[in-house]
């Protein structure tokens, strides 16, 4: 199966659990439909690194829905550029998420995320060096801590263990993120 088929395969699977999520949240829902918006969040974190072993761009944009007082759900989407200083060719990886995160007691929070990535990895084979595009499987889980900052919004820091650990994988573990949700 060629990364084009794996790319369509793993888009099927996020634009139907979006749907799912959707029907869900509607399901869940119990006063009218106009305050459907009132329990959705937007938000996600920018990156930009010029120093180091190279430069990275990117941004990682989510959409949630609180399900319950405790509970919400969601999903994101990942894009980035990254040149290493000592590579001449730069790259770039790109993929989508769906979340849910459980607050268990007052502004902690547990969270899971599956997460699919596509990106080019390089192997090498008798002295020529093959690119082609993957996707990488992550499933995250770990908590966090949301600090209110005014109304329906808030500044996240969570720390994730992937527990597939691909060796494939562009991420540490564990991993930090820090970045800001904000109700609509």
């Amino acid at each position: 199966m060629n990364s084009i088929d794996n790319l369509a395969s793993s888009m099927k699977v996020i634009i139907s659990s979006i749907f799912i999520l959707l029907a869900a949240a509607c399901l869940a829902q119990r006063s009218s439909i106009s305050n459907i918006a009132d329990r959705m969040y937007f938000g996600g974190d920018l990156t930009l690194r010029v120093s180091g072993p190279g430069t990275i761009v990117g941004a990682s944009p989510m959409l949630g829905y609180q399900i319950t007082d405790e509970w919400s759900a969601g999903v994101g989407l990942s894009a980035y550029y990254f040149k290493y200083r000592y590579d001449d060719d730069p790259s770039s990886f790109y993929g989508g998420n769906l979340f849910s995160r459980y607050l268990v007691f007052e502004n902690f929070f547990f969270q899971s995320e599956y997460h699919i990535i596509n990106t080019e990895v390089r192997t090498s084979t008798q002295s020529i060096i093959v690119g082609s595009r993957e996707n990488i499987p992550i499933w995250y889980v770990g908590g966090g801590y949301r600090q209110p900052i005014g109304g329906t919004s808030f500044a996240n820091i969570t720390l994730l263990y992937d527990l597939i650990d691909d060796p494939r994988g562009l991420y540490p573990n564990p991993t930090i993120r820090a970045g800001f949700n904000f109700g609509f």
